[in-house]
């Protein structure tokens, strides 16, 4: 079966990070760009704890939606967002297995603690434009619990809005679509394809993340010059290769070079991991213990660099990635969200994610969504880094080490 989506930077990332500057991929994305007042809400320890969980999901997922020699990109932070809410109003096994599959601790106060900081900082970043969105839609007539759309709203900044997918499912769906385009700059269209929303629909679950950064130091157009990417499959592609000699946090071992490429205000980077073989040798090795290492062994150095100019636009159902990490009986008739409804009437009937990516001289723009339906139970040397060849990268919110964005480039399109 071929798969589709994919950590940990614990408290030691964070602490080395804060040194850095702060900032996750902050993915990265919604809300409120610029410069607020006020503080973040929340605990930092506990996003650290939350951080380290999404992760070990986005290592998991990207084993997941990695499908040999094709291009990989998607945020899993916006798709463990909507998922921690939907594990909000979960019970029993399915709770479980979903706090298994995002690496939760069983202390729930933590766990909201640790989004409602997470979100607080990605939306009060002013030196970059990032913004994180969630909402919730739910069936005019149907009857959520208060604590589960008050725990929502209070720990994900989810507001809910009454949709009627009974009678006009289709009216619904162009609404949750128009406000995820919105939501994302326009790059993230028509989440929710057609028929995804059915009469039987009581209830959507949504994350929106936009990023947009230019690089600290950014690329000269004189510099880019038309050059040979090697394909995995033995042949080559033209590409625009970005270049630029400058001092750069890099590290590397007998396996892979970690470049480290960091945006405006010094709190959100992107981490290319550029291996020194096959890119399948590097994948086996991929986890989140390893990208942790590579993240503490980062050291400024002078570094000449050639990266290839991309865009990369996926979409991913989740459903068999998410069952095939162990979230199996959300999906059946046994799901338990009781939590949510007071009743064992509803389960998922899909995971939909979109992703979006552009990276240029200037910097990188980024955006991604998740919707969750669910229905009724029915002077050395300078070193060398020439990206010429397949690589993974990262982009990380740098304060808590949290992975905002991960994807793996074979074939460059811009």
């Amino acid at each position: 079966m071929k798969k589709d989506i994919t950590n940990i930077i614990s408290k030691k990332i964070m602490q080395k990070n804060i040194i850095f500057g702060i900032m996750f991929l902050g993915f990265l994305f919604f809300g409120c760009i610029g410069g607020n007042n006020m503080g973040p809400v929340g605990d930092p320890t506990a996003a650290s704890i939350i951080a380290n969980s999404n992760n070990q999901f986005a290592f998991d997922m990207y084993n997941e939606v990695n499908n040999g020699d094709e291009n990989v990109f998607f945020s899993p932070w916006s798709a463990g967002s909507a998922l921690a809410m939907t594990y909000e109003g979960s019970n029993g096994i399915t709770r479980n297995e979903i706090a298994s599959v995002l690496h939760l601790t069983t202390d729930i106060n933590q766990t909201r603690s640790g989004y409602q900081y997470l979100n607080s900082i990605l939306n009060h970043n002013s030196n970059v434009q990032i913004s994180n969105a969630n909402a919730i839609w739910v069936q005019q007539d149907y009857v959520l619990r208060n604590e589960y759309v008050n725990a929502l709203n209070e720990y994900y900044s989810a507001e809910a809005t009454n949709l009627d997918f009974a009678n006009n499912p289709d009216n619904s769906r162009s609404t949750i679509n128009d406000w995820v385009e919105q939501r994302t700059s326009g790059k993230i269209t028509n989440l929710l394809p057609p028929n995804s929303i059915t009469p039987l629909t009581r209830l959507v679950i949504t994350n929106a993340i936009y990023f947009k950064g230019n690089w600290a130091t950014q690329f000269k157009l004189e510099n880019t010059h038309d050059t040979q990417f090697k394909l995995n499959n033995g042949g080559n592609t033209t590409v625009n290769m970005m270049a630029g000699t400058e001092k750069w946090n890099y590290t590397e071992d007998e396996d892979v070079q970690v470049l480290e490429l960091p945006y405006e205000g010094n709190t959100v980077s992107m981490i290319i991991l550029l291996p020194k073989n096959n890119i399948r040798a590097l994948e086996q090795e991929l986890n989140a213990g390893r990208f942790e290492n590579w993240m503490n062994s980062l050291n400024e150095e002078e570094i000449s660099a050639q990266i290839p100019k991309f865009k990369l636009e996926t979409g991913y159902s989740l459903n068999e990635p998410l069952m095939d990490l162990g979230m199996e009986s959300a999906f059946t008739s046994n799901a338990d969200f009781s939590d949510m409804d007071g009743t064992k009437s509803l389960s998922i009937s899909q995971v939909i994610h979109k992703a979006y990516c552009a990276v240029d001289e200037e910097g990188t723009e980024a955006a991604a969504a998740t919707a969750i339906v669910m229905e009724k139970a029915a002077s050395v040397e300078n070193k060398v880094f020439i990206a010429d060849h397949p690589f993974v990268f990262a982009i990380v919110e740098k304060e808590t080490g949290s992975i905002l964005f991960l994807g793996k480039v074979m074939e460059p399109n811009y």
